[in-house]
């Protein structure tokens, strides 16, 4: 493993590079409100340090479901793009995993160093809410996932677009996202009802997991493929439900300040709601679901 350093679009392979953003300064994205930081433009989740070990964590359970870091057939890409890579964990496996291919991660800000990285794994600036800065079909394979309270409705089908954009003729593109649980409790159902409250102010439609490939099909994507996986919900799922638990807990607790400072609820409601929502997952038998789409820029 080489030694970590942080790389931008001026030392990517001349192939790959594109505009360089990584003079801005990153905090400039930034500003503190709810009690966290978060990027000025509008977003559910904060972008600070608590954050991104929760990301860490959500991506162990993700790994976890679906058995590896991709569920697209993908055979030996010589370049791989991942959109909004967070803490950089999975474009840094996904490097390891593939050493010849190329891995470039994007965010508002490059992930913090975990004192190594593959030599072929780079990070820079950049938004999918903008142009990527890469030339039409620079990447094999393009990966997303978990952008439902980032990315906008309306903005939703310009960001198909930018990803099958920077994907080969032939290429594949693959998005993740957790859909809503069925059949809650009152407590899971009321702090589920709160998160969709706020992210319809934001512009966000948290329950758009299951009908993304409306906007796949809108952008002439081909070979497209659905798959719908049930994650076990709380302790009836053992040591993956226990997992799914904590992640979705923590996200909650994150909202807890934007929940109150926007009076969508007081802090004994809220506590109440959390305790109530414990144990509806200690004793019932939830899921939860996520939806991958695989699919293909045209040839």
């Amino acid at each position: 493993m080489a030694q970590f350093r942080q790389p931008t679009a001026t030392n990517l392979p001349g192939n790959l590079r594109g505009s360089d953003t990584s003079h801005q300064p990153g905090e400039r994205r930034f500003a503190y409100y709810w009690g966290r930081r978060r990027a000025k433009i509008a977003t559910l989740m904060p972008q600070d340090q608590r954050e991104m070990e929760r990301l860490d964590f959500q991506h162990h359970l993700l790994r976890q479901v679906c058995g590896r870091n991709y569920l697209a057939p993908i055979a030996w890409p010589e370049s791989i793009l991942d959109v909004g890579c967070g803490t950089g964990r999975w474009a840094i496996e996904m490097a390891d995993e593939f050493p010849a291919a190329v891995v470039v991660g994007v965010d508002l800000l490059p992930p913090a160093p975990y004192g190594w990285s593959p030599g072929n794994c780079f990070f820079q600036y950049a938004s999918i809410l903008d142009a990527l800065p890469f030339s039409d079909g620079a990447f094999d394979f393009v990966h997303q996932r978990c952008f439902l309270d980032a990315v906008p409705y309306q903005a939703w089908s310009h960001v198909v677009h930018e990803l099958l954009r920077v994907t080969s003729p032939r290429g594949t593109v693959e998005v993740l996202e957790f859909g809503l649980p069925p059949s809650l409790g009152p407590g899971l159902s009321a702090l589920y009802q709160l998160m969709i409250d706020l992210a319809t102010r934001q512009g966000f439609d948290l329950g758009l997991a299951d009908r993304l490939g409306w906007f796949l099909h809108s952008a002439e994507a081909v070979n497209i493929a659905t798959q719908a996986i049930a994650i076990p919900l709380g302790r009836h799922g053992g040591r993956l439900g226990a997992l799914a638990q904590t992640n979705l807990m923590s996200v909650f607790r994150t909202l807890r300040a934007a929940f109150i400072q926007l009076r969508l609820i007081n802090e004994v409601a809220f506590d109440a709601l959390l305790d109530e929502a414990r144990h509806e997952l200690e004793t019932g038998r939830h899921i939860l679901p996520v939806h991958v789409y695989v699919t293909q820029r045209p040839g």
